[in-house]
C-alpha cells in the first residue's frame, strides 16, 4: 500500500471529528470523553504526520496520545456505569495505567521509543471492557444495536484494539523480520483503521441528544 492511501485511511478519523464538532452542542455530556478522543486522534494523526514527512520518529508523540487515549476511554466507560459502585477499582485501574506508562517511558524503555508493554496492557483491559459492555446492552438494549452509539463504539474498540495486541504481540517478539510480512500486516492495518474510523463517523451521528430542561414558572 502507497503511503498516500496509508494517509488518506488515517486520516479518514477527520470524518467522525468534524460530525461530532457540527453536534456538539446537541451531543450528551456522557459522550464527551470519546469526543475528545476522537479530536485527539485526528490532531495525533496531523502531527504524526508532520513529523514523519520532516524524517523524523512520531514515538513521542504517540506514546502521549496511547497515554491520554486511555485515559480517555477509561472515562467513558465511567459515564456509562460500567464501573458503578467500583470506584476504587476503576481509580486502581487508572493509577496502574499511569504507573506503567511512566515505568516504560522513563525508566525501562524511552518516551522517544514506541511503548510495547503499555500498549499491549491497555488493549487487553479495554477488550475486557469493552465485551463487558457489549454484554450489558445485548441484555437490556431492546432497540437495535446498529443504530446504538455505545454498542457501535465498543464494537469498534473491541476490533481495534483486538488486531492492536496481535500486531505489537508479533513486533514484541520479533516476528516482524520479513519485508513481505511487514508490508501485508501495515496493508491489513489500514483497511482495518479505516474501517474502525468510518465506524466511530456512523457512531457519532447516533450519539443521543443532549436532555433539554423546561423550567416552569
Amino acid at each position: 500500500m502507497s503511503f498516500i492511501l496509508s494517509t488518506i485511511f488515517s486520516f479518514s478519523i477527520g470524518i467522525a471529528a468534524l460530525i461530532g464538532g457540527v453536534r456538539f452542542s446537541k451531543i450528551a455530556p456522557a459522550y464527551y470523553p470519546f469526543l475528545f478522543l476522537v479530536w485527539a486522534s485526528f490532531a495525533n494523526e496531523i502531527v504524526s504526520f508532520a513529523v514523519i514527512r520532516s524524517g523524523n520518529s512520531n514515538a513521542v508523540n504517540t506514546n502521549l496520545f496511547l497515554l491520554l487515549q486511555a485515559i480517555l476511554i477509561l472515562l467513558q466507560f465511567w459515564n456509562w456505569d460500567l464501573f458503578k459502585r467500583q470506584k476504587v477499582l476503576f481509580t486502581l485501574i487508572l493509577c496502574g495505567l499511569l504507573l506503567l506508562w511512566i515505568w516504560e517511558s522513563f525508566w525501562y524503555s524511552s518516551l522517544f521509543r514506541f511503548n510495547s508493554y503499555f500498549l499491549i496492557a491497555r488493549s487487553f483491559l479495554f477488550i475486557i471492557l469493552c465485551i463487558r459492555m457489549i454484554n450489558q446492552l445485548i441484555a437490556s438494549e431492546r432497540s437495535s444495536l446498529l443504530k446504538n452509539a455505545c454498542f457501535l463504539i465498543c464494537f469498534t474498540m473491541l476490533t481495534f484494539f483486538s488486531v492492536s495486541v496481535l500486531v505489537e504481540t508479533f513486533w514484541l517478539y520479533g516476528l516482524n523480520k520479513s519485508s513481505l510480512f511487514r508490508i501485508r500486516v501495515y496493508t491489513i492495518l489500514a483497511y482495518i483503521n479505516l474501517f474502525c474510523n468510518l465506524t466511530y463517523a456512523l457512531a457519532m451521528l447516533w450519539i443521543p441528544m443532549r436532555l433539554r430542561y423546561i423550567l416552569l414558572f
